[in-house]
């Protein structure tokens, strides 16, 4: 697979926020990944020929550290082996705020999701996430 490097700020298309409202409420990680499709989707690209750079922002409500699994843009989102091999964890320090986390991504067909998360069994609900997104298009991506 080719790797595709970041484009200028020239070629933005568009800017969007990820979040459980028009008024940005934040999202709260409520799966636990039990089954490979137990995961909460974060961002679905349906465009080919773009990059998109999603920027999260985590709380941690818990009195004690989280880890958050992101699974970005997995070979095939239905077997757990593809799940966990495009699995990214970040651990989130109790009571505090991690902002700024940017993932880089471009689109898989087939894929129901392409960034999803989840957090083990004893931590659903304590992580609430947002984020936005800036969408690039480039010419030349060739995978």
């Amino acid at each position: 697979m080719a790797v595709a490097t970041p484009p200028s700020a020239s070629q933005e298309l568009r800017l969007d926020t990820i979040s459980a409202s028009p008024t940005g409420r934040p999202l709260p990680i409520d799966t636990d990944l039990t089954v490979v499709g137990d995961v909460t989707t974060l961002h679905a690209m349906t465009q080919d020929d773009v990059i998109d750079k999603v920027i999260f922002s985590l709380w941690n409500s818990k009195n004690s550290a989280v880890t958050v699994s992101f699974v970005v843009n997995p070979v095939d989102d239905t077997v757990l082996g593809d799940v966990n091999d495009a699995t990214i964890e970040v651990r989130v320090a109790a009571n505090s705020i991690i902002e700024s986390l940017p993932v880089y991504v471009r689109r898989i067909d087939g894929n129901s999701y392409t960034i999803a998360a989840y957090v083990p069994t004893a931590d659903l609900d304590v992580v609430l996430i947002t984020g936005r997104y800036i969408r690039y298009t480039q010419g030349s991506l060739t995978a």
